[in-house]
């Protein structure tokens, strides 16, 4: 490839098609390779490029390379990456998009003399390093690494120039990859919500703002005497609320519990049911004419299947816990919805108040 409008246009094609193909669930590594040396030798490094996934500094979790193999890879993940002076100390500094040099970042004596250089850039007969971290989420983080070789020299103004365009596409393949991974593991935690319950459902996040409703938990939201969304600011959709201020603290405290408490849990099955201490609760929310909705409230299971993206660890469902409202209009309930209602409420009990299974039907 050279550097032509219409060589850059094919390497921009081949990252998004890669980025389409690992959120749908079908990519491979070599797709992510192809797309990646494509705009390695775009960008003046053909034989060095790195799309890695970290979880904190140095710890890789994926990466796909191009230029070396996985014992390469291997070797540098567990050895050289803590060697390094210049890229990996400026990668946990830098926010996405910000792109870094090695020659701009320490002095060529000090560097040419580094263990590093010696052993892991030049044995492999690179010279000049780049790197650019590309998204965020937590402590997850997705790098771009490239390496010049030596022969070329360090990175010339129309490479640098060439990567500082590519750059923007590479990470919003990545985000498009993200965004498609996330809609694939909702769809599954959705479709396994319908089928535990025939009622109204909504799926918040921890503000309270919903994220998803089923049919007839829009039509309840629709007609809002009892049950609604307060209204949004610049774009951004509001958060749900009661017919009363102190009813709305209480649900939106229900809410950022359920959020919270599942934090040191792990994968957890599809149930209605409140089943670990502290995380959520049910409320009576009552409106006009004596209508009465019964909202139960508990963390949003994580659904079993596991992405297979490569960016997996960036996953919003991974640091940012939702909470289920599983809805019962007690008004006319249909007997699916009671019986559901019924265990949930004895679970409830049985875990925020400390009764035995007997106690709780009483109770309920």
């Amino acid at each position: 490839m050279t550097g032509s409008s219409t060589s850059l246009l094919d390497v921009v094609d081949l990252l998004y098609s890669a980025a389409v193909l690992d959120g749908a669930g079908s990519s491979t590594d070599v797709t992510w390779e192809a797309a990646l040396g494509e705009l390695g030798k775009a960008c003046g490094a053909p034989s060095g490029v790195v799309l890695a996934l970290t979880r904190g500094r140095l710890d890789f979790t994926r990466s796909v390379h191009v230029g070396f193999d996985a014992s390469g890879a291997k070797d540098y993940a567990s050895h050289y990456a803590a060697l390094d002076p210049v890229l990996e100390p400026a990668i946990s500094a830098s926010t996405p998009g910000t792109l870094l040099f090695s020659d701009a970042l320490i002095d060529g004596s000090t560097y040419l003399r580094s263990e590093f250089y010696n052993e892991w850039m030049r044995a492999r007969g690179w010279f000049s390093g780049a790197a650019v971290p590309l998204l965020e989420s937590g402590s997850a983080r997705a790098v771009l690494y490239m390496a010049r070789d030596r022969c070329a020299g360090p990175f010339s103004h129309d490479t640098i120039a060439l990567l500082r365009a590519m750059v923007p596409h590479v990470q919003r393949a990545a985000q498009l990859a993200l965004r498609l991974a996330a809609n694939r593991v909702d769809r599954s935690t959705v479709s396994a919500l319908d089928q535990a319950s025939s009622g109204p459902i909504i799926v918040v996040d921890k503000l309270g703002v919903p994220v998803y409703a089923n049919r007839a938990a829009e039509r309840l939201l629709r007609i809002g005497d009892v049950l609604s969304i307060e209204p949004g600011h610049m774009g951004v959709q509001g958060a749900i609320r009661g017919t009363m201020s102190t009813v709305t603290r209480r649900l939106r405290s229900l809410i950022a519990s359920a959020c919270r408490s599942d934090a040191q849990g792990g994968s957890r099955v599809a149930t209605m049911a409140v089943t670990h201490q502290g995380s959520g609760g049910t409320i009576l929310l009552r409106g006009p004419e004596g209508k009465a909705l019964l909202v139960i409230v508990a963390p949003m299971p994580i659904a079993a299947q596991q992405s297979d993206s490569l960016f997996h660890d960036l996953l919003p469902s991974q640091n940012e816990r939702r909470a289920v409202l599983s809805i019962v209009d007690l008004s006319s309930p249909s007997t699916d919805a009671l019986a559901q209602a019924d265990a949930s409420l004895r679970d409830c009990l049985v875990t925020h108040f400390g009764l035995t299974a007997a106690e709780s039907e009483v109770a309920s």
